[in-house]
């Protein structure tokens, strides 16, 4: 279960993001996710981000980012499938171990994870 917190507004709606990461790990080629909320060009709104990291083996596209895409519409109401998908190899993670989901939200620092 969530934690209060972690939700986030997107037109006027609650999002859990891991209602949305439960769905989007289903995909075959995917191995793990986190989403997160993210303003565009320091806009007041808000759009869904998924970054994803691929099972071995698997090569990031445009194609494979539709695919995911069309994945979470067949799944999720359409208001809350990813905008955005970003690859990384590895979601970066705290000392605990758990995805650090504020080091996703600073672009600035991903430099450091491979974007693929």
């Amino acid at each position: 279960m969530g934690r209060a917190d972690d939700l986030f507004k997107v037109n006027g709606q609650w999002i859990s993001p891991l209602e949305i990461e439960g769905v989007l790990v289903e995909h075959p080629q995917v191995f793990e996710v986190a989403v997160i909320p993210e303003s565009e060009n320091g806009e007041q709104l808000t759009q869904i981000v998924a970054y994803v990291s691929l099972k071995p083996g698997q090569k990031s596209s445009s194609e494979l980012e539709e695919s995911i895409r069309k994945f979470a519409k067949g799944k999720l109401p359409h208001f809350k499938a990813p905008k955005v998908i970003h690859f990384l190899e590895k979601l970066p993670r705290t000392p605990t171990g758990k995805i650090h989901r504020k080091l996703l939200a600073q672009k600035q620092t991903l430099a450091a994870h491979t974007i693929y």
